[in-house]
């Protein structure tokens, strides 16, 4: 299969996102597929498609909902997996059980990107306080959602962007058509985005212009100008230099590069080269200092490991580069703000990574436990307070016990070089290095880090829960050596890997789900859904293949 940063399709797959308002050239699309009808009914399985080579629907890059999977194909077909009882897309709520289905768009559309996302990453019947949001955005640039975010309860289904719509409409897939200045009223009409990403119950998506939209429940730091929720997409352009739980007013503006969205914080990079952050889960990158930040605000200890690694792009007015000194960090921060970078200039498509020239290719942000990908191939990790439970297990790397300020458990360190991408999980993290290999870390109690119990454990079947983590980064078990691994791709608590030649395989938990945060917990097969479909069994009349229905699965080809 080949990869185009817009998306995973399949063999011969490219796709080009909006931009500028011109939609380039859609090319190999479909490769080698005769058709006897499209796919016109809700469900893949009763689909009446004929096909030559199967077509490949594997995860989207950045799915963090609890108990469903979205996938998307070569044809730019999006479908949901699993637990759907916060909506299918078609207004349907069908058995966890059930086929995959197809989300019906207009006809026409070509799904480019999807997220969703879980209150809480927290398994449950996805009702209550553990609903389920999804979103999806399309070839042309329209921006698609259903389901609910926090509070689960009562409104929940109006803080998806489409304003105060039921929650029984809320189950049908629409388009976010509207934008607003003070969350509740419409005031303006959507420009075309080309970048959609997801942070718990907040929306977040990029136009062309490089201007943030963000919307959702507000109680999780709305990077809007307004305190509380919001209904509609409001401009979120403002930064700030106060740390803290205030609205985005009355600060300075800038153009954003790259959104990154993560559990409980998110990020962006400016059109001048800096890396903004925000969110429940916030630090400054330097101390144990917790904190709940609502407007986007530089974070110091990114920027000066950013400043170290490209001394010749980040200097001050007389152009000195970064000393490590307080001061001279200052100086290189007043001098970027004065013009855009031009290797980040202008907005940037990146639902995988930038390959720019941008100096940061991936942020991302687990509970209290960010990373950084650079394009010299670092990867950066580090912890946001003392609290172990929750960021030390992303490390992947060697540092020291002390749980004081300055420890190295709490600046930004390379945990791994020459990486070509990472993909985590709610309690593991993968990374694919250029060479084609797959490395992973974090919980590993049913194999999710590295598709394997590793000694004194091993043999132990990973369906069978065990207290075990991976510190340090470890080759992913039971890969081919001879196969070159193109793109990785991860859901809570289940990763696949793809290989140049079409191959796929894919560990951890099919029927796991994320809890608390930070760990992978088998509820039951009661609430949890099936994620993990074996293609190697798919036939004529059923596409995606046979389930996965163990709690979890030692790495297993399925394509």
């Amino acid at each position: 299969m080949a990869l185009d940063n817009t998306g995973w399709f399949g063999v011969g797959a490219r796709v080009s996102v909006f931009r500028g308002g011109a939609l380039l050239a859609i090319a190999g699309l479909v490769a080698t597929v005769s058709t006897s009808a499209g796919f016109n009914d809700a469900s893949f399985a009763t689909a009446t498609v004929k096909t030559e080579v199967t077509p490949a629907a594997l995860p989207v890059p950045h799915d963090q909902s609890a108990n469903s999977t979205l996938k998307i194909n070569r044809f730019g077909e999006l479908y949901v997996t699993g637990n759907r009882v916060t909506g299918d897309g078609n207004g349907g709520t069908p058995a966890i059980d059930s086929e995959p289905t197809r989300v019906n768009f207009p006809e026409g559309s070509i799904i480019t990107q999807a997220a969703g996302s879980t209150n809480d990453f927290h398994y449950s019947n996805n009702v209550g306080s553990y609903p389920t949001s999804f979103g999806a955005l399309d070839s042309t640039g329209k921006v698609w959602s259903w389901g609910r975010t926090f509070p689960g309860d009562t409104n929940g289904q109006q803080l998806i962007g489409r304003g105060p719509i039921t929650r029984l409409e809320s189950q049908t897939v629409g388009q976010v058509t509207q934008t607003t200045t003070n969350g509740v009223t419409a005031s303006g009409t959507l420009p075309p985005i080309i970048q959609l990403s997801r942070a718990e119950n907040q929306y977040l998506a990029l136009d062309a212009d490089g201007n943030l939209w963000a919307w959702g429940y507000g109680g999780e730091n709305l990077p809007t100008p307004f305190r509380g929720n919001s209904m509609y997409p409001a401009l979120s352009n403002t930064v700030t230099t106060t740390p803290g739980n205030r609205a985005c007013v009355g600060g300075d503006t800038v153009a954003w590069h790259s959104i990154w969205g993560g559990n409980n914080a998110a990020g962006a990079v400016s059109q001048n080269g800096l890396i903004y952050t925000w969110g429940y889960d916030n630090s400054d990158g330097e101390s144990t200092i917790h904190v709940s930040q609502r407007c986007p605000i530089l974070n110091p200890g990114a920027n000066k490991a950013l400043f170290s690694a490209y001394p010749d792009l980040y200097r001050d007015g007389a152009g000195n580069s970064y000393d490590g000194t307080v001061t001279r960090y200052d100086a290189i921060v007043e001098e970027m703000l004065r013009a855009p970078m031009p290797a980040c200039a202008g907005a940037k498509a990146t639902p995988v990574f930038d390959d720019g020239g941008c100096p940061v290719r991936q942020l991302g942000f687990g509970a209290r436990a960010p990373r950084m990908l650079l394009q010299n191939g670092d990867l950066y990790t580090w912890m946001i307070s003392p609290n172990t439970y929750y960021g030390f297990a992303f490390l992947g790397r060697e540092s020291d016990t002390s749980l004081t300020p300055g420890s190295s458990r709490y600046l930004p360190a390379v945990a791994m070089q020459n990486v070509r991408l990472f993909s985590a999980g709610v309690s593991s993290i993968t990374a694919l290095t250029h060479d084609g290999k797959a490395w992973g870390w974090g919980r590993n109690n049913f194999c999710q880090a590295i598709g394997v119990h590793q000694a004194p454990r091993a043999g132990t079947p990973c369906s069978v829960e065990v207290g075990e983590s991976v510190t340090l980064p470890t080759r992913v078990a039971d890969i081919p050596q001879e196969q070159t691994i193109d793109y990785i791709s991860s859901t809570q608590c289940a990763t696949w890997a793809q290989s140049a030649d079409g191959a796929a395989w894919a560990w951890g938990g099919g029927r796991i789900a994320g809890y608390d945060y930070v760990q992978c917990k088998d509820p039951g097969l009661r609430v949890v859904g099936i994620k993990i479909y074996d293609l190697t069994q798919a036939t004529e009349d059923n596409l995606f293949g046979l389930p996965v229905r163990a709690a979890a699965t030692g790495t297993i080809k399925v394509r």
